[in-house]
């Protein structure tokens, strides 16, 4: 599975059996977890898996290169109150946007 994880499309993963890989593209590092072992992503092992590291990077590189870019449809939306609310507790929503 692949996606694109910011806003600005730097951040690139690809995720396996065993695996997530992310790639930032602004800055150009990886950081690999196993999400078997480590479901909350705390321990970046790219490090100690450098052959992993590599494969998954190689296919999301391959990915990258061969997806042909969609345009970007933005819609306003206006929000009640209370989804509002509960998509700030979510954290999708910071303070500094809802003062927008």
């Amino acid at each position: 599975m692949f996606s694109e994880l910011s806003e600005r499309k730097t951040l690139k993963t690809i995720i396996s059996k065993n695996w997530k890989y992310i790639f930032d593209y602004k800055i150009q590092k990886g950081e690999l977890y196993d999400i078997v072992r480590d479901h909350k992503e705390l321990d970046n092992v790219i490090y100690q898996e450098v052959s992993i590291a590599k494969e998954l990077e190689k296919e999301l590189s391959n990915w990258v290169s061969n997806t042909s870019k969609a345009p970007s449809i933005k819609k306003e939306i206006q929000l009640t109150e209370e989804i509002e609310g509960k998509l700030k507790v979510l954290g999708y929503i910071s303070n500094e946007e809802q003062e927008k």
